[in-house]
């Protein structure tokens, strides 16, 4: 086990049952995952990618039941309102999402979860033009949100995404760059300074405003100007009570391997 920006990661599944517990307690989403495919063919030649079965585990923090959105391919507008979401758990949550982007397109590989993860795309089709995702209902709490932006074009493609007063200005990674399963992080908030290339952003420590949290994307130039997201994932961050009982669930463990070592 380790902390990482915040994160527990390396947890066993009973202490993340405990975290979740905590947190659903506390009033939090412990963790709610977002996959978008192509549920249709659509025009120029886009064919249907494949959703996220329950029992598939993907993701930069990896957990199942990905809530799977199907949009049509091609260029036709993609939406929708106040779309129930469940957890990684497969609990229902009240949180819903509403988005709205002008088209949807996909990524050529899609073998293993996490390519399938970054397989489809609801996208903008041209330079300014903005998308944006709603979660709402959210509890309060603290947050954080990663965003997937691989992107199917050859070209790399310029994009800026933004949550509250944090933008990311970065150049999404190509359709070939989940090829490896390596994720690949950019994360330059500075808008004159050097794009870096990733298929994914991440926000930190972000609040709701009258429970939601409101992420936007945009293209100002660059490639073809066609800004992508894949999905994203929205994790608790955990509150002291939760860490607290962590630790104490930590140290009985460690008692209780010792104890059965000593009675070897």
């Amino acid at each position: 086990m380790r902390m990482a920006n915040g994160r527990l990661v390396g947890l066993t599944a009973g202490m993340l049952a405990m975290i979740g517990g905590a947190s659903a307690a506390l009033g939090n989403i412990a963790y709610i995952g977002v996959q978008f495919y192509l549920a249709n063919p659509g025009n120029y030649g886009s064919p249907a990618t494949p959703a996220l079965a329950a029992n598939q585990t993907a993701g930069v923090v990896p957990q199942d039941n990905f809530n799977p959105i199907g949009l049509t391919g091609g260029a036709e507008a993609t939406s929708g309102t106040d779309l129930a979401l469940v957890d990684a758990g497969g609990n229902a949550t009240p949180v819903t999402l509403s988005f709205t982007s002008d088209s949807a397109w996909w990524n050529s590989a899609n073998s293993t979860p996490n390519e399938i993860l970054l397989d489809g795309e609801s996208k903008t089709s041209g330079t300014g033009n903005v998308m944006t995702y709603t979660l709402n209902n959210v509890p309060s709490g603290s947050y954080d949100l990663i965003v997937y932006i691989l992107n199917d074009d050859a070209s790399l493609v310029n994009a800026n995404y933004t949550v509250g007063a944090t933008t990311y200005y970065v150049t999404e990674q190509g359709g070939s760059g989940i090829d490896t399963g390596a994720f690949t992080q950019a994360s330059n908030t500075n808008s004159s300074g050097p794009r870096d290339v990733g298929n994914y952003v991440e926000f930190y420590g972000i609040s709701p405003s009258a429970g939601s949290i409101e992420l936007s994307g945009v293209s100002p130039g660059g490639g073809n100007a066609n800004a992508a997201v894949n999905g994203f994932q929205l994790l608790s961050a955990p509150e002291p009570a939760s860490l607290a009982i962590l630790a104490v669930a930590s140290g009985a463990l460690l008692l209780l391997r010792r104890q059965r070592r000593v009675g070897q």
